[in-house]
């Protein structure tokens, strides 16, 4: 017996409407459970782990520098005494500190013993260079000396340290005519550029009156140097020749020429001042130069006119 169509097709419907409605079932209620187990809490349990330290990220953060505590200063050990015998023996002593006190020490004392003189002079030997300084500043306090002490004094002279080879020619000068050996290597010092030492080893030439120095101190007097020049003043050095050509008299003109052609006003000044003292006996010099020793720059050789006939002017209004 066949079915009628509208049954079959109303049965047909039927199932097609429920396989769709099980499929949504089917595809829906997981979803469902997961989204149920993502909102629950996790369980707290009470069972026992091993910690572990937390990582810690590294950062660029500069760890603190710890401040060094502060040396504890050592007091410094005084002199031993004012005896010279405590003073000599601590200038073996191995702290160079002591050895210069008792360097100053020595030289402030109104002693000078022999002992005492070839004490301070094998420290102008020692290794360290302010104990050579106080040595030397020591030995002219005292003013006495001995052959050896003069020759280390004038070799001193041609250190390369300033305060050391100042103190040797400051040292020369208060030896009076015992340092007359040390003129030779003094002279030399003058113009040489390397000498830390100039002013006074040019103050030691002075000292013995060398005729030998005339040339350096001329050379030494109207050399450009250093900004006190451009502000018309005589550098100490250029003082100390300007005196040791005043003390040389009229045979020093023929050296001093030179400076009349300079550009910077205070050589020219200086100059004159230096003839006019010589009087009458530059006059002769000064004739023969205008005639014969010209200088062959143009400039120069105006200048050079100009300051030499004032020169002349001023020698001859001083006669009257």
């Amino acid at each position: 017996m066949k079915m009628p169509r509208k049954i079959m097709f109303e049965l047909v419907t039927v199932i097609v409407i429920l396989v769709g409605f099980i499929s949504l079932i089917v595809l829906f209620i997981p979803k469902l459970s997961k989204s149920k187990k993502k909102q629950q809490p996790p369980p707290i349990t009470l069972t026992k782990t091993s910690a572990k330290p937390a990582k810690i990220k590294k950062t660029n953060i500069v760890p603190a520098v710890k401040k060094p505590l502060p040396e504890k200063k050592v007091p410094e050990q005084p002199i031993i005494n004012n005896n010279p015998s405590g003073l000599i023996k601590q200038l073996t002593d191995k702290d160079p500190k002591q050895r210069i006190k008792a360097c100053q020490a020595l030289g402030e004392l109104d002693y000078s013993a022999p002992e005492i003189i070839e004490s301070l002079t094998e420290k102008l030997n020692d290794p360290d260079i302010q104990v050579k300084t106080a040595a030397a500043e020591a030995l002219g306090k005292i003013g006495q000396s001995n052959n050896e002490t003069i020759s280390l004094l004038t070799s001193g002279l041609k250190n390369q340290n300033r305060y050391f080879a100042q103190a040797c020619g400051q040292a020369l000068l208060q030896m009076g005519k015992a340092a007359e050996p040390a003129t030779k290597i003094a002279i030399q010092g003058i113009n040489n550029p390397m000498c830390k030492a100039r002013t006074e080893s040019a103050m030691i030439a002075k000292k013995f009156n060398a005729n030998e120095a005339m040339p350096n101190f001329a050379y030494a007097f109207y050399t450009e140097r250093g900004w006190r020049t451009e502000v018309r003043t005589l550098t100490p050095l250029q003082q100390v020749a300007f005196d040791a050509l005043k003390e040389y008299g009229p045979k020093a003109t023929p050296y001093i020429l030179p400076a009349l052609e300079k550009k910077f006003v205070i050589f020219p000044k200086k100059c004159k001042e230096l003839l006019v003292h010589y009087g009458n006996d530059a006059l002769d010099y000064l004739e023969h130069a205008l005639k014969y020793n010209l200088p062959p720059d143009k400039k120069e050789r105006y200048t050079f006119k100009k300051h030499c006939q004032e020169a002349i002017d001023a020698i001859k209004a001083a006669k009257k």
